[in-house]
């Protein structure tokens, strides 16, 4: 989608919430580095469960503070939460805490973890 949505130069904004275990575990961080500094309408935010000495972005899971810190406008957002069916229920569980309206949430669950 972040691909796409920087190839055709949209011009809605869009952030990522990207949760990984550890830095080693970020799956196409230098392509998302690469859009990022291509759209100004992008961006990723990191956060890591194992966040080492020299780690400066979040730690933890993607949680109520983050998405308000991150995405303030959060009730006005489309939310797009991919990955392991107990994260996007999750999440799901998050944003309704949130009071995100349930037509705002688009899920996809990646079986196979």
């Amino acid at each position: 989608m972040c691909r796409y949505y920087t190839d055709t130069e949209l011009p809605s904004v869009v952030t990522l919430l990207y949760a990984n275990n550890s830095e080693a575990d970020i799956v196409f961080r230098n392509e998302f580095e690469a859009m990022q500094s291509r759209n100004r309408n992008l961006r990723v935010v990191l956060t890591l469960a194992e966040g080492g000495s020299e780690w400066k972005g979040h730690t933890g899971r993607i949680n109520a503070d983050m998405i308000r810190e991150e995405v303030p406008d959060y009730l006005k957002t489309v939310f797009y939460i991919c990955g392991p069916p107990a994260m996007v229920d999750a999440m799901r569980t998050v944003l309704k805490d949130l009071r995100v309206a349930e037509k705002g949430v688009r899920t996809e669950d990646l079986t196979g973890y």
